[in-house]
């Protein structure tokens, strides 16, 4: 008897949620946007954007189609998901933004964003785990759409 009711009190809590839709379908299956504009302004207005989101992101890597941005985790839920995730309770939790520059000639720059969660474990071994949702998702492709209409409007 006592099964059946933790059955049915979990397809009760199952059958309430209600799925978050992703706002597009790109060809990468990642946020990503085509910006009309030169690649170094693109670059730049990326970083911009990128080191004023809230958590504090900071620019660790940058190449010429490359930025990998990184912050530290914010809250216990964010950080107790690392550490079943990918990590441990000793672990180092991070988060970890890749920015993907790709120059298509012509004034045309397409930007895919790749979302991480990063443990570096005590013996130096390091775990990562791709963000996915339709959350993050839509986050970051609003985002690039808003972007985009600055960078466009100002060329």
């Amino acid at each position: 008897m006592r099964n059946y009711l933790v059955l049915a009190i979990a397809l009760i809590l199952v059958g309430c949620a209600t799925p978050v839709e992703r706002v597009a379908s790109t060809p990468s299956g990642s946020p990503e946007v085509t910006i009309n504009a030169d690649i170094q302004s693109v670059r730049n207005a990326v970083i911009n954007r990128v080191l004023s989101y809230d958590g504090g992101y900071s620019l660790i890597s940058q190449t010429d189609n490359l930025l990998e941005f990184e912050r530290t985790l914010t809250g216990t839920g964010e950080s107790m998901v690392a550490a079943l995730s990918v990590g441990n309770s000793y672990s180092n939790n991070t988060r970890v933004l890749r920015i993907n520059l790709i120059n298509s000639g012509n004034n045309q720059v397409r930007v895919i964003a790749k979302n991480y969660m990063k443990a570096v474990m005590v013996g130096g071994q390091v775990n990562m785990e791709p963000l996915e949702s339709n959350n993050v998702f839509n986050l970051y492709y609003n985002d690039f759409q808003k972007l985009k209409q600055e960078l466009e409007l100002a060329n």
